[in-house]
């Protein structure tokens, strides 16, 4: 398995409107080096527990479409963003991830045996 890469930055803007950049994945393809386009999938139009979108990306002649709804779990739980990770809580005291973290280990084994 790749490990994971992890990049801090300082921004100054109030989290609410990162958060809300970050997320609006149909204008990835403005601002990532290596993606093309993003579209949400099974009828979802913004970021939520359980949204999937399709990412196309490129690099240099290397061209390839990614699902990211593990790392979409991922990152809304990490500690940089997340209000409380170790209580699964992603924002606004009662937007929990999962109900528990065995829902969740389940949840990521779920995700990553999913085929294209």
């Amino acid at each position: 398995m790749t490990p994971d890469v992890h990049v801090a930055r300082i921004i100054a803007a109030p989290p609410e409107s990162v958060f809300a950049a970050l997320t609006d994945i149909v204008r990835m393809g403005e601002w990532s080096p290596e993606t093309i386009r993003a579209e949400w999938n099974d009828g979802a139009t913004e970021a939520s527990v359980g949204a999937t979108f399709t990412g196309h990306n490129r690099n240099g002649d290397k061209q390839w479409t990614t699902e990211a709804a593990v790392r979409m779990l991922m990152n809304n739980l990490d500690e940089e963003v997340a209000e409380d990770p170790q209580s699964l809580v992603v924002y606004g005291g009662i937007g929990r991830a999962a109900r528990d973290w065995r829902c969740y280990d389940k949840i990521v084994e779920t995700l990553e045996r999913l085929e294209e």
